[in-house]
């Protein structure tokens, strides 16, 4: 059986159990495997359900298992962008842009891509797109890198991460 079982199951139902779990099995596999099985009806749904029950506690318990490894993730992406910006930060300090070490080379680079635009007004009608209206950022895009001017947007730097390879 998968899990520790909340009921005991003959040794026919938890190769039930087995069958349905089993992803590659189709469902008439396992309606004659219960077909096939000894016992009336009631008997037969009984154990079903045990095999179901056993399931939900199973679910319940990934499902705590989940969510802790997302919390998991999520704090070792925090503390991996700290000490990323940390070591951005001593490049910086330093002066420098690159350093070797006997594993790894660290590099503060510009981060490729658009240039990010800042909007901080109203933008005219004829920049929005329609449904949802918004900026059309690829255009304002287009219009500052051009040398167009406007007082409600401009052109930001791309910014830097760090690179350890």
């Amino acid at each position: 059986m998968i899990t520790k079982d909340l009921y005991e199951l003959t040794a026919d139902f938890a190769l039930l159990a087995d069958i349905a779990a089993d992803a590659e099995s189709d469902p008439q596999t396992l309606a004659d495997t219960l077909e096939g099985m000894e016992g009336d009806l009631e008997g037969k749904l009984e154990n079903a359900a045990r095999i179901i029950a056993n399931m939900g506690g199973e679910i319940e318990a990934l499902s705590a298992e989940i969510m802790r490894l997302q919390q998991r993730r999520a704090s070792l992406e925090a503390a991996q962008s700290k000490i990323k910006t940390t070591m951005l930060a001593c490049l910086d300090a330093a002066g420098t842009k690159k350093v070797k070490t006997p594993l790894f080379t660290i590099s503060a680079v510009a981060n490729g891509g658009k240039r990010p635009v800042r909007i901080t007004g109203d933008v005219p009608e004829w920049l929005l797109v329609p449904q949802p209206a918004k900026p059309d950022t690829d255009g304002i895009r287009r219009l500052l890198e051009s040398g167009e001017e406007f007082e409600w947007a401009y052109l930001e730097e791309r910014g830097r991460h760090l690179r350890i390879s």
